[in-house]
C-alpha cells in the first residue's frame, strides 16, 4: 500500500473506503446515518446486483457536492467486470445535512452489514494497510472537524468510533490531535496483536528488571557497618536510638552476681492494669572460661592445651525505676535454675531463677487443638491495641537448686529419658578400663565458601543484601560413625540450610569413588542457618528470586568442599569411643512469636520452663587412646546475629563458636586448620531468635505491637537487637555463650553411647500425604503455598510494603497482585485455611518448580541417641513433639532402656517452616511459611514415628517417592565479570592507603588495596589476606588468615564510574587481639583480574608496609 497525499486546490473533500477482500456481494457495508436526519428517501438499488461469492472493490466517495458509491465486481470465473455505481444528484454545502448523499446511502444501507468491519484511523493524508479483516481509510482533510466528521460517516462501527473519538481527543474538540497517536495506532490492530504486543512488552520490561538489578549488584559498592572502625549508623535495621532514661526493654535484664534483688520492688494490682517499680542499678557481667581444676575430666591430654581464658564484660546501665503500666492478667512465674562454679570461685555459667511479669493476655478460652478438629472463623489472637505498649521485665537471681515441673519430671521417667547426672572422675575412668572402643570415627573439614561478590545472600531474601567480602569462611565438617558394615554420615555446614539439590550432586561424586558405601540412606547434609552466606544452591524458583536464579560457583563450592570433607573422615576412620551430655544455656535464644507459641494447648505448655528449648546436647569424640578429635552439638537458635544489612560472609554466632572451640583444642591452629573439629549444629530454631533486647521501634525506643509486630502500622522499624550494641558484638556474645557451654559440658560428658548405628531414610511426597488426626477424622497436606504474613518478614529481619504478620485475611490490592501471576485454586484455598495465600507456588510450574514437593525424611540412631534429621525449620513446639514422638516409640519397643533424641534442623531438603496446628491458626511468620498446610507438623510425625518402628524392628522401608533433579532446568541471571581494570598509574595489589607506623593492642590496622574481582579467584582454600610476623630476622610467619575472626576482607566499587570501568579496591583490616606479641607485622593480599582482550585470570599480590604493634605479650 502507497503514501497517497491530495495536492488539488479543489475545495471538495473525499473520503473513500477501500476494502478489497471475499466476501459477497450482498455484505458491502452501507454509509452510517448522519445524526440528526429525520426522514430518508426510498432509492431503487437493483443496480448493486453481485454474484454469491466474488472479489469486490468498493469505494465511497463523499464530497461537498454528491456522492456515490461504486461496485466492482469481477465474475465468478474472474473474466468479466462489472460496475454498479450509486449517485446522488443532490449536493448541500454542509456535509452533516439531510440532503446529498441520503437516497445513495440508503440504496446502500439496503445490503446486509458485514460480519466485523474494523475502523483503520490514521493521521491526515496516510495510508496504511492491515490485515483482511480491516478497511483502508483515505483521509484527505485539510480541517480536523471536517475530516473526523467524515470519519464517523464512514465508520459503521459506532462503538469503534467513540473509541476513535476518544483517541482523536474528542469530536467537539476544537484542537483535536494528531491521530498519529500511539491510542490510535493501538485501535487499528487486532484484539489478538495487541494482546501479542502487550505481551512482549511485559516480557521486555520483566527482563530489563532483572538485567538491571543484575548491573546494580555487579560490583556494587559496599559499606560494612564496621564498629571497630568507629561506624554505627543509627537508621539501618539493627540499630537505634537508646530507649528512654537509657532503659532497655529486654526479656534478659540480669541482676548483680551476688543475687541481691533489686532495692525497692513493688506490684500493685488494679482491675485495669499493673504496675511495676524496681529501683535503677548498673550491672556487670562477667563470663569466663571454665579452670582446669573446676570440671572432672578424663582426657588429660586435652587439658594439657585446653583454651585460654575468654572474659566478656558487659557493663549496663538499667533504670528500674522507671514506671511501666502494664496490660491487665499477667501472669507471673519463678524458676530457680542452678550456678556452677570451679574449686577456685570462678563463674563458669549462670543460670538464674526468672521473674517474669509479662504484658500478654491470656485467653480465657484454650485453643483449639489439632486433636478437637472445631473449625474457627475467629482468631483467638490477643488485641493489639492491649498488648502494642506491653513491656516484659524479667529477673535472675542465683540458686543451687534446679526445679522442674511435676509435669516434667513424669514426662521424663514415661519416655525413659537419659538422666544426666554428674559422674566422678572414678566411674569414668572405670567405664573406660571396662569398655575397648565400640565405634568406628572418622572426622574432616573443608572449605565451602562461595563467591564473595556480587552474589545475593541466602537467608533474608533482601536483593541489597549482596556479597561484598569475608569476615569468617565457610566450611564443611563430615563425621562419620560406624559399627560393623554399619555407618552415618554427619555433615554440618555453614550455610544457610541443606538442599537437596547439593546432596545429589555430591551422592553422584560419593559413588564414583565409594560405590554404594555412601547413599541418600546414611549422607545426611544440615545447614547451621547463617544469613550471611552466598545464594544459589537450592533448585527450587522461589528462593533463586532474589539471587538471579542459581550460582554456579556456589553449588560447585558447596558440593565440593562436601565431598571432601567426607573423603577426609573417610582416610581416618578409625576405632574410638562416644559419650553424650546435656545442659541449659540461659541469655542466648528468646522467642520471637511467643502470641503464636501461647496457642499451644496450657497442658502441653506446663511441662516447659521456657518458651524456647535452652538445653544444648552435645557428643564427644575420642580416638582409642582416649584423645579428644571432635565435637558435635546441638542447640536452637537463629543465626541472625549478623544483620540483613552485612555484606561480608559470616558463619554467624555457631560459626564463630566453632572457631573458638577449634583454637581452644587446638592452640596456634589457624582458623579452619585445627586437627580438632567442632560442630555447632542447628536444632528446631524456626521460632528462636539470637537478639535477646527483643524487639522495639528503633525510631522511638517503645515496644513493638506484639500480635503484628509493627511500630505505626509497619514492620519496618520493629526489629530486635541485642546483647551488643552492634551485631558484631552481639554475634560474639551469642557465639561466646555458645562456646563456653558446649566446652563445659565437653569436658563433664560421662555418658558412653553404646548400641547399634542405624539409619532409616524415605523421601515422601508433602502433596498428598493423609494423616490420621482421630478415630473420625483425617487431615490432608496441601500443595505448597505462602502466606500474606511470610512477606511480613520477622523481627530478625522485617519484609517490606504494608504487610504485617498475624495477617488472617489478605490485602485486596496484592490479591490482584497475586492473581496477576497465579491465582491460587479454590482447593488450594480450602486446603490452606486459615491462611490467605499470597503465592500459590505449588501450583506455578514456570520456568521450574518453585518449591518443593518431595522431602527427605531421615533418622539416624547412635547408640542411646536418636536424630532427626528433618528437612526444614520446625518451632519450638513442633520440635519438642516430634523428638517426643520418635522418643516414645523407642521407649515402648525397648522398656527399661533410656534414650536422648534430638533435631537435626535443615537437612537434606529445605522446604521453610513447620508450625504446630495451633501456631499456624495464628499465621505469624512461622505459620504462614508453613507451606503444606495446617497439618504438615502431624504429617512429620505420623512419617518419623514410621521411621523409629522400621529402625526399631530394624527393617528398611519401601517404596516413596521420587526426588526431583532440575539441574539440567535450571536457570542462572547473574552476568559473569567482564574485566578488571587498575587506576591510571596503578597496577593490582598497589597500596591505595598504607598502615601506620605503630599500633597498640586493641587498636584496629586497616590497608586498601588495588583489586580485581573476588568472583576471579577460586575461593576455596585459598585466602585473600594473611597477617604475618617477622619471627626471626626477614622470616615471616602466617599468624591469621582471612577465615579468622579478627580479620575483614571487605571489596567494594569506590563510584558509580567504577562500576563501567570495572576499578575495584580491598581493605584489609585486622583487629588487634589482646594476646597479641609484640612485634612487626606485615599484611597482604592475594587476588585474580580478568583481562577484557584475552579474557584471561591473572593473580597478583599486595604488600603493606611492615609496622610494630606495642603492648601484648613478647
Amino acid at each position: 500500500m502507497k503514501l497517497t497525499e491530495s495536492k488539488e486546490e479543489s475545495q471538495a473533500e473525499t473520503t473513500s473506503i477501500h476494502s478489497d477482500v471475499d466476501l459477497k456481494c450482498s455484505d458491502c457495508p452501507p454509509l452510517p446515518p448522519k445524526s440528526g436526519r429525520s426522514s430518508r428517501t426510498s432509492s431503487s438499488s437493483s443496480n448493486i446486483a453481485s454474484p454469491p461469492v466474488c472479489k469486490i472493490t468498493k469505494e465511497v466517495v463523499v464530497t461537498d457536492s454528491g456522492c456515490e458509491i461504486n461496485v466492482e465486481s469481477p465474475t465468478s470465473s474472474g473474466d468479466v467486470t462489472n460496475d454498479a455505481t450509486i449517485t446522488s444528484d443532490e449536493t448541500s454545502s454542509t456535509l452533516g445535512s439531510d440532503s446529498g448523499c441520503e437516497e445513495a446511502e440508503e440504496n446502500y444501507d439496503n445490503v446486509d452489514p458485514p460480519k466485523e468491519i474494523t475502523p483503520f484511523l490514521q493521521e491526515e493524508n496516510e495510508v496504511r494497510d492491515k490485515d483482511s479483516e480491516a478497511v483502508v481509510v483515505h483521509v484527505s482533510h485539510s480541517n480536523y472537524q471536517t475530516s473526523w466528521m467524515q470519519l464517523l460517516r464512514a465508520t459503521h462501527d459506532e462503538k469503534r468510533a467513540r473509541e476513535a473519538a476518544i483517541a482523536l481527543g474528542g469530536v467537539n474538540s476544537p484542537n483535536m490531535p494528531s491521530p498519529f497517536g500511539y491510542k490510535s495506532w493501538l485501535l487499528t490492530l487486532s484484539r489478538r496483536r495487541r494482546l501479542e504486543i502487550l505481551f512482549v512488552i511485559g516480557l521486555f520490561l520483566w527482563i530489563g528488571f532483572f538485567v538491571a538489578l543484575a548491573i546494580s549488584m555487579n560490583g556494587k559498592s559496599h559499606t560494612v557497618n564496621d564498629p571497630i572502625a568507629g561506624s554505627r549508623p543509627d537508621k539501618i535495621p539493627g540499630y537505634g536510638p537508646p530507649l528512654p532514661n537509657n532503659t532497655r526493654l529486654d526479656v534478659h535484664s540480669t541482676l548483680p552476681q551476688n543475687g541481691t534483688p533489686p532495692t525497692s520492688a513493688s506490684i500493685e494490682s488494679t482491675t485495669s492494669s499493673y504496675t511495676t517499680s524496681v529501683a535503677a542499678s548498673t550491672v556487670t557481667q562477667v563470663q569466663t572460661t571454665p579452670d582446669k581444676n573446676s570440671i572432672n575430666v578424663i582426657d588429660d591430654v586435652i587439658l594439657s592445651s585446653t583454651y585460654k581464658p575468654t572474659t566478656i564484660d558487659q557493663t549496663q546501665p538499667i533504670n528500674y525505676g522507671r514506671e511501666t503500666s502494664l496490660p491487665k492478667a499477667h501472669k507471673m512465674s519463678t524458676t530457680p535454675t542452678p550456678t556452677i562454679t570451679s574449686s577456685s570461685g570462678k563463674r563458669i555459667s549462670t543460670s538464674h531463677a526468672t521473674t517474669s511479669l509479662t504484658g500478654f493476655r491470656e485467653s480465657s478460652v484454650q485453643p483449639e487443638t489439632e486433636a478437637t478438629l472445631a473449625p474457627s472463623t475467629t482468631s483467638d489472637r490477643t488485641s493489639s491495641a492491649i498488648v502494642s505498649r506491653s513491656t516484659t521485665v524479667q529477673a535472675r537471681i542465683d540458686t543451687n537448686k534446679t526445679l522442674k515441673t511435676e509435669a516434667a519430671v513424669n514426662d521424663a521417667k514415661l519416655l525413659n529419658r537419659l538422666q544426666y547426672d554428674l559422674p566422678s572422675q572414678f566411674n569414668l575412668t572405670k567405664v573406660f578400663d571396662d569398655t575397648k572402643p565400640n565405634y568406628m570415627i572418622g572426622i574432616g573439614r573443608a572449605d565451602i565458601t562461595g563467591p564473595a561478590a556480587d552474589v545475593n545472600m541466602m537467608g533474608y531474601a533482601n536483593p541489597d543484601q549482596v556479597a561484598g567480602g569475608i569476615h569468617m569462611r565457610q566450611y564443611a565438617r563430615a563425621f562419620i560413625i560406624g559399627q560393623g558394615r554399619s555407618r552415618i554420615v554427619f555433615v554440618n555446614i555453614d550455610a544457610c540450610m541443606g538442599s537437596m539439590l547439593v546432596k545429589l550432586e555430591v551422592l553422584k561424586i560419593l559413588k564414583t569413588s565409594y560405590g554404594d558405601q555412601y547413599t541418600a540412606d546414611n549422607l545426611c547434609i544440615s545447614g547451621i542457618h547463617t544469613h550471611s552466606a552466598p545464594a544459589g544452591f537450592l533448585q527450587d524458583v522461589l528462593f533463586q528470586v532474589t539471587s538471579l536464579g542459581y550460582i554456579p560457583e556456589t553449588l560447585t563450592a558447596m558440593v565440593n568442599g562436601i565431598v571432601e570433607s567426607i573423603r577426609i573422615a573417610h582416610s581416618n576412620y578409625a576405632p574410638g569411643y562416644i559419650l553424650i551430655n546435656k545442659g541449659e544455656l540461659l541469655e542466648t535464644n528468646i522467642n520471637r512469636s511467643p502470641s503464636a507459641y501461647k496457642n499451644n494447648p496450657q497442658s502441653e505448655k506446663d511441662r516447659y520452663k521456657f518458651n524456647v528449648d535452652k538445653e544444648m546436647t552435645l557428643i564427644k569424640f575420642l580416638d582409642a587412646k582416649k584423645k579428644g578429635i571432635g565435637m558435635i552439638n546441638w542447640f536452637p537458635v537463629h543465626c541472625t546475629s549478623m544483620n540483613n544489612t552485612n555484606s561480608l560472609i559470616s558463619g554467624d554466632n555457631k560459626g564463630y563458636a566453632e572457631l573458638l572451640f577449634e583454637g581452644a583444642m587446638d592452640p596456634g591452629a589457624l582458623a579452619g586448620q585445627s586437627k580438632f573439629v567442632a560442630a555447632f549444629a542447628q536444632s528446631n530454631e524456626g521460632d528462636v531468635s539470637p537478639n535477646t533486647h527483643g524487639p522495639h521501634c528503633i525510631d522511638t525506643g517503645l515496644p513493638c505491637d506484639d500480635t503484628h509486630s509493627t511500630c505505626g502500622g509497619k514492620v519496618q522499624n520493629c526489629i530486635a537487637t541485642g546483647p551488643g550494641k552492634d551485631m558484631f558484638e552481639s554475634n560474639k556474645i551469642i557465639g561466646n555463650n555458645q562456646y563456653l557451654k558446649a566446652m563445659e559440658l565437653y569436658h563433664k560428658a560421662g555418658i558412653l553411647l553404646r548400641g547399634p548405628v542405624q539409619a532409616v531414610h524415605q523421601y515422601i511426597d508433602m502433596t498428598n500425604q493423609t494423616v490420621k488426626i482421630n478415630s473420625t477424622y483425617a487431615g490432608h497436606t496441601c500443595k505448597p503455598a505462602m502466606g500474606f504474613s511470610f512477606a511480613a518478614g520477622t523481627t530478625d529481619g522485617p519484609g517490606a510494603f504494608d504487610f504485617k504478620q498475624s495477617d488472617t485475611s489478605g490485602n485486596a490490592f496484592w490479591k490482584v497482585v497475586r492473581n496477576f501471576m497465579h491465582p491460587p485454586s479454590q482447593e488450594q484455598i480450602d486446603c490452606h485455611h486459615p491462611k490467605p495465600i499470597l503465592l500459590d507456588t505449588g501450583e506455578m510450574e514456570v520456568p521450574y518448580a518453585w518449591q518443593p514437593n518431595v522431602v527427605d525424611t531421615q533418622l539416624f540412631r547412635v547408640g542411646q541417641l536418636l536424630i532427626s534429621a528433618v528437612p526444614g525449620e520446625f518451632t519450638t513446639m513442633s520440635g519438642r513433639r516430634l523428638m517426643d514422638a520418635v522418643l516414645e516409640e523407642f521407649s515402648q519397643k525397648f522398656q527399661g532402656e533410656k534414650f536422648e533424641s534430638v533435631i537435626a534442623g535443615l537437612s537434606n531438603t529445605y522446604s521453610d517452616y513447620i508450625a504446630t496446628f495451633e501456631e499456624y491458626k495464628e499465621q505469624r511468620y512461622e505459620g504462614a511459611s508453613t507451606i503444606h498446610g495446617p497439618h504438615t507438623l502431624a504429617s512429620y510425625i505420623q512419617q518419623y514415628r514410621k521411621m523409629a518402628v522400621a529402625m526399631a524392628e530394624n527393617k528398611t522401608l519401601q517404596g516413596g517417592a521420587k526426588p526431583h533433579d532440575m539441574k539440567d532446568k535450571l536457570l542462572s541471571f547473574l552476568p559473569g565479570v567482564i574485566t578488571d581494570t587498575s587506576p591510571f598509574g596503578n597496577s593490582f595489589g598497589d597500596v591505595l592507603k598504607e598502615a601506620n607506623d605503630a599500633y597498640k593492642v586493641g587498636e584496629v590496622v586497616s590497608v586498601q588495596y588495588v583489586s580485581g574481582n573476588p568472583r576471579n579467584s577460586p575461593t576455596v582454600n585459598m585466602t585473600f589476606l594473611t597477617v604475618e610476623r617477622e619471627t626471626e630476622k626477614d622470616i615471616w610467619t602466617v599468624v591469621y588468615t582471612d577465615a579468622s575472626w579478627y580479620t575483614r576482607y571487605i571489596w567494594e566499587r569506590p563510584s558509580y564510574m567504577a562500576h563501567i570501568r570495572g576499578l575495584s579496591q580491598v581493605t584489609v583490616k585486622w583487629e588487634i587481639p589482646p594476646e597479641t606479641p609484640s612485634g612487626h607485622y606485615r599484611i597482604n593480599h592475594y587476588g585474580h583480574y580478568k583481562w577484557f582482550w584475552n579474557g584471561g585470570i591473572y593473580s597478583y599480590h599486595g604488600q603493606s608496609k611492615s609496622f610494630i604493634v606495642k603492648g601484648g605479650s613478647s
